[in-house]
């Protein structure tokens, strides 16, 4: 009986690893498809209704998370891309699509509307490609580490008896 627990614990232990490793694909396409429509969002507040810095959680509050984390005060002493970098490194995200998020942040509120929604176009086509890179190892790899991570606990059980 102790036995047989023993190997199911093993089992859903291994198979849970894979689970999760598939539910962090999952999660970095859904940040990174998020992140995407955030672009846009921002280019259309800052090209057409020139919102400043400071409104943009409360206009756009979809990933309220990262504006939680973010916390900016305009006349504190920690500049808007600096509150953005701090709370894009929360983010469990490749350096390559942090980095991307970060320099997203970086460009507001460093130059005039029309090139902050240009170079926002430019990082959304960016972030476009990183998205469909890891919608791409989602499809390929997530059914796989599920059933990789069972069949270590399967091979850990029959080695353990």
């Amino acid at each position: 009986m102790t036995l047989a627990i023993g190997v199911a614990l093993v089992v859903c232990g291994c198979g849970g690893i894979g689970v999760m490793t598939f539910l962090r694909l999952e999660a970095r396409v859904k940040t990174l498809s998020a992140f995407s429509l955030l672009s846009d969002r921002l280019a259309s507040e800052i090209g057409f209704r020139f919102t400043p810095l400071p409104e943009l959680p409360q206009r756009i509050p979809t990933l309220k998370r990262f504006w939680d984390a973010m916390s900016y005060q305009p006349y504190g002493a920690e500049t808007f891309s600096e509150a953005w970098a701090r709370a894009a490194a929360t983010l469990d995200l490749s350096p390559v699509d942090r980095s991307l998020i970060c320099e997203m942040g970086g460009l507001l509120g460093q130059y005039d509307a029309e090139n902050q929604s240009r170079s926002l176009v430019v990082i959304r086509s960016q972030l476009d490609i990183s998205l469909s890179i890891a919608r791409e190892k989602r499809q390929k790899y997530g059914r796989l580490y599920g059933l990789l991570g069972l069949l270590c606990g399967l091979l850990l059980a029959v080695v353990l008896i």
